[in-house]
């Protein structure tokens, strides 16, 4: 059983994603009837997640968890204030996030040369002489 204090999100979301670990959090909306939604980055055994959760009178977490964020996913909700477990957590994140960003751009110029090949009749890619 899990004891919260109920204005405190930082513990309800612990809870709510326990056994992984709540690496940081930010309020991104309140809803008109006493919801309020969180995005919320979590560690679990098999990578870091950003998950969508809800408190209210159920805390639930969306379904969808992403683990290809990048920084400018993380910095849209800059301005409304992450709140992190500390400064390595935080650190650590945006590693992860930058790192996903670099897989993207390789897949990005992949694709595009791909297309060029499959444009130019080469099927399968390669190079023609």
């Amino acid at each position: 059983m899990f004891f919260f204090f109920e204005d405190d999100p930082a513990s309800r979301l612990a809870a709510l994603f326990y056994p992984s670990r709540i690496l940081g959090w930010v309020h991104t909306y309140s809803w008109g009837w006493g919801d309020v939604d969180y995005a919320v980055v979590v560690e679990s055994s098999d990578g870091m997640y950003v998950h969508h959760a809800t408190l209210g009178q159920q805390d639930r977490q969306e379904c969808i968890a992403r683990n290809d964020f990048t920084p400018s996913s993380l910095d849209y909700y800059n301005r409304k204030g992450w709140v992190w477990s500390s400064e390595e957590d935080k650190l650590r994140v945006y590693e992860a996030a930058r790192r996903n960003h670099a897989d993207d751009l390789r897949k990005i110029h992949f694709d595009s040369n791909h297309r060029a090949a499959m444009r130019k009749g080469n099927r399968h890619g390669k190079r023609q002489a």
